[in-house]
C-alpha cells in the first residue's frame, strides 16, 4: 500500500494531517509491532500503540458505537492491552535484560 496509500486512506477517514498520520500509522505498525514482540522500548512503544488506538477509535468507530458492528470494543482492549504490555514486559523482554544488566553493573560499581 505504501505512504501514499495509507495517506488517501486517512484522507479519506477525515483523520488530520493525513501525510504525518500516514508516516506514524506505518512505523507504529510495522516497525513498532517488531520492536513491541522483542521487548524493545516498551513504553514508547505502548502509548504509542495506544494513541494510535485512540485515533481510531475518534475517527472511524465511535460512530457505530460501542458494541455494534464497526463498533470500537475490540480497538478500546487493544488500547488497554497495548499499555498493559507496554508497561510490563516481563522477563523475556529485551528492556528487562538490558536494563537489569545496567543496573546490576551499577550495583557493582557502587559496591566495588
Amino acid at each position: 500500500m505504501g505512504v501514499s496509500g495509507v495517506t488517501n486512506m486517512t484522507t479519506g477517514m477525515g483523520i488530520p494531517l493525513p501525510s504525518v498520520s500516514a508516516v506514524f500509522l506505518i512505523a507504529v505498525e510495522t516497525a513498532g509491532a517488531i520492536a513491541f514482540m522483542l521487548g524493545l522500548a516498551l513504553p514508547l512503544l505502548g502509548i504509542a500503540f495506544a494513541v494510535d488506538m485512540i485515533g481510531a477509535i475518534f475517527y472511524v468507530h465511535l460512530d457505530h458505537g460501542l458494541t455494534g458492528q464497526g463498533g470500537y470494543e475490540l480497538v478500546l482492549a487493544l488500547c488497554a492491552a497495548a499499555l498493559a504490555l507496554g508497561f510490563n514486559g516481563g522477563r523475556l523482554s529485551l528492556d528487562h535484560f538490558l536494563f537489569w544488566r545496567r543496573l546490576a553493573q551499577r550495583r557493582e560499581l557502587q559496591t566495588a
